[in-house]
């Protein structure tokens, strides 16, 4: 298992260097596998990049695009043109919502607040509210307690519904195991992850084989190579969103500074917006949790 200050230093090593570590993870994962892989294409930069590192080597690949549905139409479209295959969820996010909850404030907390509402044990309730328990699941922390007792529900369901489950099928069915185009950088989550499996992830159960060679990039590293090798990016970018996960999600956004993503959805797509406040019923839920939104 690697130290967190080893991983950092990867992450500060020149963006040539990660290029050809990122190619030896590649072809390891490829030869591994004997060509029975894929490329997981977002239609974001981090995808695109992946993309084109990978059919450089290996022209071959499948580019699988899971469209849940709910993500913005510029990525919907610039996905669709470079994927081989698509593959869709069985059910909506509305339908996820009504059933299970909305995704807040990220998917741990999520997690516990939808079992502290669905289990009857009192140990587990205990654990879930003190701390860590035997499954090593996190607490739910003090100051989100008042989503308890809320009117809403709360779930970290809708990624294991929505893309998740599609892509446990398509390689069930398919046999392929792929490439994941996630950064390190991005979370404590992806950090811990990779310090502990590295880049391919050999020895997990079926769904969790993964590769993620790019994890030493930064997304300096991300911008420059695209610039570099004249990728095209989605339009999305140049309105000013950082990410483009699905335009709904929730997790993380109490942690914004105004224009959040929801105030800015309100001037880039504003039919998005109103469905979102109206039909999904973010006008109540994000005053709930504190989160503007702009909504008349």
């Amino acid at each position: 298992m690697l130290k967190f200050t080893d991983v950092h230093s990867l992450q500060k090593l020149p963006l040539e260097t990660k290029i050809l570590y990122t190619q030896e993870r590649i072809h390891e994962w490829y030869e591994y596998h004997n060509g029975n892989v894929c490329v997981a294409l977002s239609g974001g930069k981090d995808s695109m990049v992946l993309r084109h590192l990978v059919l450089n080597l290996y022209p071959d690949v499948t580019c699988v695009f899971s469209n849940t549905g709910v993500e913005f139409p510029e990525i919907q479209r610039h996905a669709l043109k470079y994927a081989d295959k698509v593959i869709k969820p069985n059910r909506s996010f509305k339908g996820v919502l009504l059933k299970h909850g909305y995704p807040f404030p990220n998917k741990n907390v999520a997690k516990n607040l939808h079992y502290a509402r669905v289990t009857e044990n009192a140990d587990y309730q205990y654990e879930l509210h003190n701390g860590r328990n035997s499954r090593g699941s996190f607490h739910i922390p003090t100051k989100w307690h008042f989503l308890l007792d809320s009117p809403f529900k709360w779930s970290h369901k809708c990624c294991d519904l929505l893309k998740i489950n599609p892509f446990k099928k398509y390689f069930r069915e398919s046999g392929k195991y792929s490439f994941v185009g996630t950064l390190a950088k991005e979370s404590f989550g992806r950090l811990v992850s990779f310090s502990r499996y590295g880049c391919n992830r050999y020895g997990l159960t079926e769904y969790r084989k993964i590769s993620t060679p790019l994890a030493i990039w930064t997304v300096d590293d991300i911008y420059n190579y695209t610039e570099k090798h004249n990728i095209e990016l989605c339009s999305i970018y140049t309105k000013g969103y950082k990410r483009t996960g699905c335009v709904y999600c929730l997790f993380g956004c109490a942690q914004e500074k105004s224009p959040n993503r929801f105030e800015l959805l309100k001037i880039t797509h504003p039919k998005m917006f109103e469905y979102a406040m109206e039909e999904l019923d973010y006008k109540n839920v994000l005053p709930f949790v504190g989160v503007k939104h702009g909504f008349i």
